[in-house]
């Protein structure tokens, strides 16, 4: 096999909602390089062979490079400009005010744009300002049924503006016609790895989420699941809380 000092994997991009206070190093789900230091002596090692062997089980492939580089350069995601107005040049000083009190994406549609990067439809590192601002200028049921599109058909956009394109978008789940037991509800299932965050579904109602019902959008349903989506047994999970949780407007 020759001497190898690196052995650099490819796997899956995912990202954690609104995580710009937590260390991307403890989510093992946005990860999407891993980079393994191995010595010359370790590379001719029974060790390293068995784990090449396990890595080609699964399709991975090992490339020998001689001329392999790696870039300090740190690329910053949109997540802190996602929730702040851009001031436009005003005559107005209350309008300016007005901007600047603003969220740029409305709480639903950032909520899908999350859905979308959960499940490496988009890449939060391939968003750039034109397409946040191109994004909030559609009406927001428009933006729903397009991100709610790009959600469903699970194709990885590589250029993010290439959304805009799309034909044939059908129109969002907030125009469901829903009975007086049901409500859209958004979950997120927990993995050990990340959290996959779904568009909203049509549920039963309890009698919580019916007390509550003024403020259904800010319930959401959590599961805990493994790797393959499979939910963990009663006994396997913490004793149940019952949590308040808030949300900026």
């Amino acid at each position: 096999m020759g001497k190898l000092s690196t052995l650099v994997c490819i796997c899956t991009a995912l990202h954690f909602l609104d995580s710009r206070n937590i260390s991307t190093n403890q989510i093992l789900g946005r990860w999407t390089t891993y980079r393994f230091e191995v010595g010359a002596k370790e590379a001719e090692s029974d060790g390293f062979n068995d784990m090449a062997s396990a890595l080609k089980d699964f399709n991975i492939k090992i490339n020998v490079r001689k001329d392999f580089k790696t870039l300090s350069k740190k690329t910053e995601p949109i997540w802190d400009s996602i929730g702040i107005q851009r001031i436009q040049p005003s005559g107005s000083f209350l309008d300016q005010l007005h901007q600047a009190s603003s969220p740029l994406l409305s709480y639903p549609v950032r909520y899908q744009l999350e859905v979308c990067i959960s499940h490496n439809c988009l890449s939060e590192y391939n968003i750039k300002s034109e397409f946040i601002d191109r994004l909030a200028a559609l009406p927001v049921k428009e933006a729903i049924s397009l991100l709610e599109h790009v959600a469903e058909k699970r194709v990885r956009y590589y250029d993010p503006m290439d959304i805009f394109d799309i034909q044939g978008v059908a129109r969002s789940t907030i125009h469901l016609r829903l009975p007086d037991h049901c409500q859209l509800l958004r979950k997120a299932n927990v993995t050990p790895s990340t959290i996959y965050f779904s568009t909203p579904t049509v549920e039963i109602t309890n009698r919580v989420v019916r007390q509550y019902s003024e403020h259904i959008d800010r319930f959401l349903r959590v599961q805990f699941v493994d790797e393959k989506f499979q939910v963990y047994s009663q006994h396997l999970l913490p004793t149940t809380e019952t949590l308040t949780l808030s949300r900026a407007a």
